[in-house]
């Protein structure tokens, strides 16, 4: 490595094309056409699979290949032998481990995880949602972005081994009061009980942590969410239910 009294500084010949011949530009613009058609060719034997979704053994090819080919398009020291020798032993391992997951469910769970319950009828999945180290907040964004204003529009929530989200919704008619997710709680925080606090008004309460529904009749006190941190109540609401 020169040191850094032999280095021209803003060298522009330097900076632009560096210490190698113009000429090996050539060589680059040849090296970088080589490995994108190649690297594309053996994309294409893993299957359309691979390009629809970004599974854990996905986003891994992405770093391994980013990895390989990206040295060898532009540093002459880097033989194109050994960044194809890599593109090809990780697109024959993802080969292998797709044909074992087709062979084996178990080794599927294992290797790319499995789908996770986060709402069942209109209940937060606290257990299940802690395994998956995603956050409500995050949660209930993604709610949002598919229109839904409150957990009781929500039959079954999962999340799924490629990070989306999939929801079943009730029918309209079926719509019951739930915890609210709109707006956002960092921009408006709704309301929130504390157990043993006295019931304002009578009607329909959720749980500010699971989203649990229970109904409160005036001059009572809030008890205490079983199995939740004791956040307190929030009152339901009735978004998308059906007007009698």
């Amino acid at each position: 490595m020169p040191s850094e009294s032999a280095i021209d500084v803003f060298d522009a010949g330097r900076m632009l094309l560096g210490s190698e011949p113009s000429s090996y530009l050539f060589e680059v613009a040849f090296r970088t056409a080589l490995v994108y058609l190649l690297s594309l060719l053996l994309l294409r034997l893993m299957g359309k699979r691979s390009l629809r979704e970004l599974t854990p053994t996905d986003f891994l090819i992405v770093i391994a290949l980013g990895s390989a080919v990206g040295d060898s398009m532009f540093y002459p020291e880097v033989p194109l032998s050994h960044a194809l020798l890599v593109v090809a032993v990780v697109v024959l391992l993802q080969r292998t481990l797709a044909k074992v997951t087709e062979i084996s469910p178990r080794a599927e769970d294992i290797i790319e995880g499995s789908a996770a319950l986060v709402v069942a009828e209109g209940v937060l999945q606290l257990k299940s949602i802690s395994h998956e180290s995603i956050s409500i907040d995050d949660i209930f964004m993604y709610l949002r972005e598919r229109d839904l204003e409150q957990l009781g529009q929500i039959k079954k929530a999962y999340l799924e081994r490629s990070g989306n989200m999939s929801i079943v919704k009730y029918e309209k008619d079926k719509v019951r009061s739930g915890l609210p997710i709109t707006p956002p709680w960092d921009l408006e925080p709704p309301k929130m009980y504390a157990p043993d606090a006295a019931v304002p008004h009578e009607g329909y309460y959720a749980c500010k942590s699971c989203g649990k529904l229970s109904r409160f009749d005036i001059g009572g006190s809030f008890p205490h969410c079983s199995g939740c941190p004791d956040e307190g109540w929030v009152e339901a609401s009735s978004a998308g239910m059906e007007k009698s």
